[in-house]
């Protein structure tokens, strides 16, 4: 089951949190690697690819602080987080599909 992420347009809160694992649910241990956010557009346009905040290296836990202009288009976008240890070697979360974030259009304040 695709996992969908919500945020309103130009909102910056929450952060975008994730629990990095191997497809069997064991968490994968991303000490001394770095990890990016990539999203893609529907029509396979990048819309992000950041590095993100490692929380807990055992527990694969990662997170995000949104800029205001990650958030402000609004539309549906195909997101993975891509591991890369010391020795190159990489591997991509979710490795069978893509996680969604849905950027819902805001009625008010900026837009």
């Amino acid at each position: 089951m695709t996992d969908i992420i919500t945020i309103k347009q130009n909102d910056t809160y929450p952060p975008l949190r994730a629990y990095l694992q191997m497809r069997t649910g064991v968490p994968i241990r991303i000490e001394g690697a770095t990890v990016r956010l990539i999203l893609k557009d529907a029509d396979g346009a990048t819309h992000l690819n950041v590095m993100v905040d490692i929380d807990d290296f055992n527990e694969g836990a990662v997170s995000y602080k949104w800029l205001p202009a990650n958030t402000a288009v609004a539309g549906e976008f195909r997101g993975e987080f891509e591991i890369t240890w010391l020795d190159g070697s990489i591997v991509t979360v979710p490795n069978d599909e893509y996680f969604i974030l849905n950027i819902v259009k805001q009625l008010g304040g900026a837009s």
